[in-house]
């Protein structure tokens, strides 16, 4: 099963399981790539904490590929765009060797 589950813990949101190409998002009817801005996945209403920065605790990914790290990048740019800045957490070895192999380190640094 290719799954992504999000999920919105306290201040943090919570990714679990792949985030690739042909990854579903857990519990809605889409496709990781079709997920142009991170906030249109939750109810506005329990989206309060949003000051200046949003977290993404990276932890629970188990698989990621230039798809997955697009469309991360993705997020950060729409984010970018209502004053929001992106800050990734505990990122692990495997998002970390994909970063270095496709030369984008720096952007979740």
């Amino acid at each position: 099963m290719n799954n992504l589950e999000i999920i919105l813990d306290k201040d943090t949101i919570v990714l679990k399981g792949n985030a690739t190409k042909y990854t579903n998002i857990s519990n809605k009817n889409l496709r990781l790539y079709e997920v142009i801005n991170i906030l249109e996945l939750f109810d506005k209403t329990k989206l309060g904490f949003l000051q200046k920065e949003i977290i993404i605790d990276l932890d629970g990914v188990t698989k990621i590929d230039t798809v997955g790290l697009a469309v991360f990048m993705q997020w950060m740019r729409e984010l970018n765009k209502i004053n929001l800045e992106l800050k990734f957490i505990n990122i692990n070895e495997k998002i970390n060797y994909a970063c270095r192999l496709y030369g984008v380190s720096n952007v979740f640094a």
